[in-house]
């Protein structure tokens, strides 16, 4: 789930209820039986009255998502035509996609497509120091970004991680493969490349930052 601080700008709190609409539909699909109106669960005649009204809400979020998506990468923009995305914006992403499959609003085939494609990506970035995923990339290409997106000083080695976004991450990546234990090997290798011993200690994940 996912929550819209008071004073967060309206492109982000745009995104944040996009992923919001999707999960809650996703959320509810258990508790209502399928969201699809012509489906209902069995031994109901008619459709639960709020089923509508969680898809159609569904349906335009992940057209929204759908239109950020870039191909390449399997990536999602974190905004509309804003080709950047931090860790947490790389889950929300992943978060977006497991919602709209498990929704039927995106193919089997297509879904495959883009769930392997994604964690393809976050099996080759480059780590910020070889310790976890670097706070922000391109969508567009993986690469490391800076900063401020333009940041070329800062592209090759990146300026930390999140404890945060690499915690959405994890929790995300878990679910895809507890639900669907195809794409095991896969989120292995992605964790695999986490050295967990740096950013670890006490029980908490713990993030680093480098002071500009």
């Amino acid at each position: 789930m996912t929550w819209i601080p008071k004073g967060m700008s309206p492109a982000l709190r745009l995104a944040s209820a996009v992923l919001l609409a999707l999960v809650a539909a996703c959320s509810t699909e258990t508790a209502l039986g399928p969201l699809a109106p012509e489906l209902p669960p069995p031994g109901r005649t008619a459709p639960h009255p709020d089923q509508a009204l969680f898809l159609d809400a569904a349906k335009t979020a992940w057209t929204y998502a759908d239109r950020q998506y870039q191909p390449a990468t399997g990536l999602i923009n974190s905004v509309d035509g804003y080709t950047y995305a931090t860790v947490w914006d790389v889950a929300s992403g992943l978060a977006a996609l497991y919602c709209a499959g498990r929704l039927g609003l995106v193919s089997s085939s297509e879904y495959d497509t883009r769930m392997r494609r994604a964690l393809r990506t976050l099996q080759t970035v480059k780590l910020f120091d070889g310790v976890a995923p670097n706070k922000n990339y391109s969508t567009l290409t993986g690469a490391i970004a800076g900063r401020d997106d333009h940041d070329t000083a800062a592209t090759e080695r990146g300026y930390g991680w999140s404890a945060t976004d690499l915690g959405r991450l994890l929790v995300w990546l878990k679910i895809i493969v507890v639900n669907q234990p195809k794409y095991a090997a896969d989120v292995q290798r992605v964790v695999d490349r986490i050295d967990f011993t740096r950013i670890v200690a006490d029980g908490y994940l713990w993030g680093a930052v480098v002071d500009p």
